[in-house]
């Protein structure tokens, strides 16, 4: 019998916490510790995030950060141009020619709009074909407050 081991949960890095690791990760560097495996032992990470950290020092910028201005306004002049459409993250990814990959981040720009009061969600529901049973999935609209003057 196969038995597997409990894993933790994540526990939520603070910012703070996650700039005090960065600047760990900057002084093992500047000591000569170079190996992402070992900084990651030493701070009780995982060495991809060490890998990450250390990209981050080098200059090179989260990802996310150039995305998310970019994918924004898109998402909300496309609600604004479609005001009665009710859609879900991944058909808004699809219409926005957005790639896979940041599929994630059209999620991340329709709650940062919905924190803003720009858009809101609903559970509803998606059937494709007779015989399929219905599934729930979180569809997006534009908030009263998103709507551009005079309308």
């Amino acid at each position: 019998m196969v038995t597997s081991v409990p894993r933790a949960a994540k526990k939520r890095v603070t910012p703070k916490e996650r700039a005090s690791r960065k600047e760990q990760t900057a002084q093992l560097r500047n000591l000569g510790i170079t190996d992402p495996a070992l900084i990651g032992d030493r701070l009780g990470v995982h060495a991809r995030t060490v890998q990450r950290y250390l990209r981050e020092l080098e200059g090179d910028v989260d990802r996310r950060v150039i995305l998310y201005p970019e994918i924004k306004p898109q998402v909300l002049e496309h609600l604004r141009r479609y005001p009665h459409l009710r859609l879900p993250a991944y058909q808004l990814a699809r219409v926005l020619q957005v790639s896979e990959r940041s599929g994630k981040t059209v999620k991340r720009a329709l709650r940062s709009l919905e924190r803003e009061g720009l858009v809101r969600h609903e559970i509803g529901t998606r059937k494709e074909g007779d015989y399929s049973r219905a599934v729930r999935v979180i569809l997006w609209s534009l908030a009263e407050q998103g709507q551009p003057d005079g309308q």
